[in-house]
């Protein structure tokens, strides 16, 4: 499926990050583009990190060879610019199912359905809701872009290519299916064990495979129990105290034991 080749070309990015083989970063995220528009969110702090790392002269020859792989990619389509059926992806894209979007919606109108004068609020309240996550996800977008660290290094890079792909496809995404999470999984088994997002990456893999179930059709309850829920115990595990004692000495004797 598309989704899990976008997955092992965006880790084949981080791959390249790791290993130093900077120049191909941004080919690598180009190709992913083209069959996901998704990661051309991670070309601009990929140039930054490939501009910190190695310089302006393999950033722009990397950006060039990144264009000339779009142009040849695309060069069948240049004679009839209507295979590319740039309306059906469209509406693809705006589709609400299965997403925070769709909880949202699926609330008010079983409120509406209590309350019928809300009824005719209904176009209304789903453009704000639009409205919120996707201009919630620009900001954040802008935000993770100009918030790079000096020592910008490859598993830095990596976990904010994690991040901004994770908050587009499972927070402000329309449309939100369960092989979606192809697209990360392989990045965030990358990243360190204890990472809060490669923990949350990893349970909501493995929770989506019950929308094989009766939880696919389950508008509120989809979301709520696959992505919430994992969302809930991961906050909960990572803000939860660890006893200091304990992890400044493991070694140290506990009060009533004698040494031998």
């Amino acid at each position: 499926h598309n989704d899990l080749l976008v997955g092992f070309l965006v880790v084949l990015a981080a791959y390249l990050s790791l290993t130093k083989k900077y120049f191909w970063i941004v080919p690598a995220l180009a190709a992913a583009t083209l069959l996901k528009f998704g990661p051309v969110l991670l070309i601009p702090p990929a140039l930054v990190f490939v501009i910190k790392r190695s310089g302006w002269k393999t950033a722009a020859m990397s950006c060039f060879v990144a264009l000339v792989l779009g142009a040849l990619i695309c060069f069948p389509y240049l004679r009839d610019w209507q295979t590319l059926r740039l309306v059906d992806m469209q509406d693809n894209a705006t589709l609400i199912d299965n997403s925070l979007h769709s909880l949202l919606i699926h609330i008010f109108e079983n409120i509406a359905r209590v309350f019928s004068s809300l009824a005719p609020l209904h176009s209304t309240v789903n453009a704000a809701i639009k409205m919120m996550l996707r201009g919630g996800l620009l900001i954040f977008v802008l935000y993770q872009w100009l918030k790079i660290p000096k020592d910008f290094t490859a598993k830095a890079f990596a976990s904010k290519s994690l991040l901004i792909l994770f908050v587009l496809i499972c927070v402000a995404s329309s449309k939100f299916n369960a092989w979606y999470m192809g697209m990360l999984l392989p990045l965030a088994l990358l990243l360190d064990d204890d990472y809060w997002l490669r923990r949350l990456v990893v349970l909501i893999s493995c929770t989506e495979l019950l929308s094989l179930t009766f939880f696919k059709q389950a508008y509120m309850l989809n979301y709520f129990a696959l992505i919430l829920v994992p969302m809930l115990l991961i906050f909960r595990q990572r803000n939860r105290p660890t006893p200091v004692a304990e992890t400044e000495n493991p070694g140290a004797l506990r009060k009533g034991e004698q040494a031998v």
